[in-house]
């Protein structure tokens, strides 16, 4: 029986950078087709994955697919082992061709040249927009060499808890390849293909903290769902269990650990840190929860949602 409807869906073609808003998706065991398929890099002998948290200015850019992608079959990909409770996840190696909105105005294609200059001068140190990358290309995902406890401390900041705040153990709910890749080997994601929040939840949070800006997009999810007579964080209760989204038959893994970048300000989004607080505070720093694909499936706004 549906208990509701898909309202919005969105694909982020680069990491950290802001999205686009679709009817409809192609949606494989890698996620939305297109979506997390670049990322910006430092190219130096220090160089890692980059992302809003350490350069907030990248959501000040925004990314849209030249096209519309097609999840990619079982020719095209291989068998990752991606995360420590996951199931392997096949990632496939290609990018499709994407624009990116630029603060100033500009607009550039993924594969015309200058792309780096102007990328370079948004976030302030020379980086390159890369495509996906193999997933035994370890050191193109890996993060640079620190010292334990200045990866602690990076991690900490990245979280933003406050000093009286339980710190999450990652290691326990990833495994240990979080302290040593910056996104799964393979993929550009933060931890698994899917990301969904419902609409009750987002009502709760402006409930807890009605002059907080709650705005969807800070959540950067992929499937915003209305559910019906919901309240509160109701797909915490999901965790473990089968979702059907029209078409598409997902599993409900973990709740999304939520960082700094909820607070940042986007173009037409102020900052504002009350956001991740209310998180931390009323929900134990998760809010959304995070799905993979059984089979590739299309799946359009307002198709309904089933508990399976």
């Amino acid at each position: 029986m549906p208990i509701g409807r898909i309202v919005e869906i969105w694909r982020y073609p680069v990491k950290s950078m802001g999205g686009e808003s679709i009817t409809s998706a192609s949606v494989g065991k890698l996620g939305i087709a297109g979506d997390r398929c670049w990322a910006v890099r430092d190219p130096g002998d220090k160089g890692e994955i980059r992302t809003a948290r350490k350069f907030p200015r990248l959501l000040q850019c925004s990314a849209r697919c030249v096209g519309e992608p097609v999840a990619q079959g079982d020719a095209d990909m291989i068998d990752v082992d991606w995360t420590k409770r996951g199931r392997p996840l096949r990632v496939a190696r290609k990018s499709p061709r994407i624009e990116v909105d630029f603060p100033d105005g500009g607009r550039l294609g993924s594969h015309e040249p200058g792309m780096s200059d102007d990328l370079s001068k948004v976030v302030g140190i020379p980086v390159d927009l890369c495509p996906l990358q193999p997933a035994d290309d370890a050191a193109h995902h890996q993060r640079f060499r620190r010292r334990r406890q200045e990866l602690d401390q990076e991690f900490k900041d990245m979280l933003a808890r406050l000093p009286d705040e339980p710190y999450p153990d990652l290691v326990a709910q990833f495994g240990t390849d979080v302290m040593d890749f910056v996104t799964p080997p393979g993929t550009y994601f933060d931890a698994m293909p899917l990301h969904l929040i419902t609409t009750a939840a987002l009502r709760e949070l402006e409930r807890l903290n009605p002059h907080g800006s709650f705005d969807r997009r800070r959540f950067r999810a992929n499937f915003v769902v209305e559910v019906d007579d919901a309240s509160g964080f109701v797909e915490f209760d999901w965790c473990g269990r089968s979702l059907r989204l029209g078409a598409l038959t997902t599993s409900v893994h973990i709740p999304v650990v939520r960082c700094v970048m909820l607070t940042l300000a986007q173009r037409d989004l102020p900052k504002d840190p009350s956001v991740l607080r209310t998180v931390v505070r009323h929900a134990k720093q998760n809010f959304g929860v995070y799905l993979t694909a059984a089979e590739p499936a299309t799946v359009r706004v307002g198709d309904p949602i089933e508990l399976i």
